[in-house]
Parts: structure tokens; C-alpha cells; sequence
């Protein structure tokens, strides 16, 4: 790949990017094996809900995510909890 696509005047911009990368993939180990998360595909089966109902779930905070590139993912263990209660 192109470094240079990623470059911007200073040339900083494909160092915080990595940087980020790194960050994320330390986190995601920390978090251990007992941390899994649902993709969208997986949680709309889940509720048995939109796309949409997904979006306005994130938008209002009614469910925890993150983003990584396009992806959005949600902790299982929130879902798990809500379950049981």
C-alpha cells in the first residue's frame, strides 16, 4: 500500500493512524476472552430489528458501540445482562 495516500503536509497523519490501530488491538486484548461483541448483522437477528432501529438505538444511547472503519460492534455482555434482568 501507498503511504503516501495517508500522508498529509507534515507527514503525520499515517503515524496517527497506526498509532490508533495499535492503541484499539491493546485495548481488544485487555479485554480478554470473556469480551465479545456482535456485529450488526448478528444483533438485528438478535432483537429482530432494522438497520434503521439499529441507528436510531446508537444515536439515542440506548446501546454501547464502537466504530472501527464502517463496522459497528456492541458488547455481548450488555445484551447478556439486559437478559437476565
Amino acid at each position: 500500500m501507498d503511504n503516501e495516500l495517508f500522508l498529509n503536509k507534515d507527514g503525520e497523519t499515517y503515524q496517527e493512524i497506526m498509532l490508533l490501530l495499535l492503541e484499539l488491538q491493546k485495548t481488544l486484548l485487555l479485554m480478554g476472552d470473556n469480551q465479545k461483541f456482535y456485529d450488526n448483522a448478528d444483533l438485528k437477528c438478535l432483537l429482530n430489528v432494522s438497520d434503521r432501529t439499529l441507528y436510531r438505538m446508537r444515536k439515542m444511547n440506548k446501546i454501547p458501540f464502537f466504530k472501527v472503519g464502517n463496522k459497528y460492534y456492541y458488547p455481548i455482555q450488555f445484551f447478556n445482562q439486559k437478559a437476565l434482568t
